[in-house]
C-alpha cells in the first residue's frame, strides 16, 4: 500500500511538473546547444553509447474504491520511443561507423529545472555518452486535443563529467488523440497515423539539426 500510495505522488508530482514545463515554454524552453563537428566526430568513434527516451504518458489511476474503470484521459507527451528510434534509425544510415545502443524500456523522469536529471544516467551507465529523449506531458481532455503543441528534447550528455554536447528540440500538433482505458506502455497508441506522420517529421528535424545540412 505504502509503494502505491508513493507511485500515486510521484506521478501527480512529474503530471503538475510537466504540465507547468508546457504552459510556461515559450520563457523556460531548454537551452539549444549546436553539434561541432568534434561533436560528429566523438559518436563516431567512442564507446559505449546509449539512447534512451523517458516515459511519455501517465495513465489515469483506477477508481480507489474499486467500482468499474470506464475510458478516461491521462497526461500523454510526443511519443518518445518512435521519435528516438526514428532519429537512430537515420543517424546510422548517415553514420554508419557510430554504434549506439537503444534502450527499449522507458526511464522515469525525475526532474531536475523542468528537464530530467542527467545523474541518474550517470549513475546506471557511468561513463560513455548518452543520447536522451524527453517530452513534457500534459493532461488531455474532452475531445480528445492537447492544449498546447507536443515539445520533444534531444541531448547528447557525455557521462564522465555530464556535460552537455548537443541539445535540440522541436514541437508539433499532435491533432486529436484517442482515449483508453488501459495502462499503454507508450504515448504511441493515442495518436493517429496524421499524428505520428508529423511527430516523425520531428525527428527527422533533429536528426537534421544533430548532423548539419552537410550530411
Amino acid at each position: 500500500m505504502r509503494r502505491c500510495a508513493l507511485a500515486r505522488v510521484c506521478r501527480a508530482r512529474v503530471s503538475a511538473l510537466a504540465l507547468a514545463c508546457v504552459a510556461l515554454a515559450g520563457c523556460l524552453s531548454p537551452p539549444r546547444i549546436a553539434a561541432t563537428p568534434e561533436t560528429i566526430a566523438v559518436v563516431t568513434r567512442e564507446s559505449p553509447i546509449v539512447a534512451v527516451h523517458y516515459q511519455d504518458i501517465i495513465p489515469p489511476l483506477p477508481p480507489a474504491d474499486g467500482a468499474p474503470f470506464k475510458v478516461r484521459w491521462a497526461s500523454v507527451g510526443a511519443p518518445t520511443r518512435r521519435i528516438k528510434e526514428r532519429f537512430l534509425q537515420g543517424m546510422r544510415a548517415r553514420l554508419p561507423s557510430a554504434e549506439v545502443r537503444n534502450l527499449s524500456e522507458p526511464r522515469f523522469p525525475y526532474l531536475h529545472y523542468l528537464m530530467p536529471d542527467p545523474h541518474w544516467l550517470k549513475r546506471t551507465f557511468g561513463r560513455g555518452l548518452a543520447f536522451d529523449f524527453y517530452s513534457p506531458t500534459q493532461y488531455v481532455g474532452g475531445g480528445g486535443v492537447a492544449r498546447f503543441p507536443m515539445a520533444i528534447h534531444a541531448r547528447l550528455l557525455r557521462l564522465d563529467d555530464l556535460s552537455l554536447l548537443w541539445a535540440d528540440s522541436c514541437s508539433f500538433e499532435s491533432g486529436p488523440l484517442v482515449p483508453f482505458a488501459t495502462e499503454l506502455a507508450d504515448a504511441e497508441r493515442t495518436y493517429t497515423m496524421a499524428g505520428l506522420d508529423r511527430a516523425d517529421r520531428c525527428a527527422d528535424t533533429l536528426l537534421a539539426a544533430f548532423l548539419g545540412s552537410g550530411r
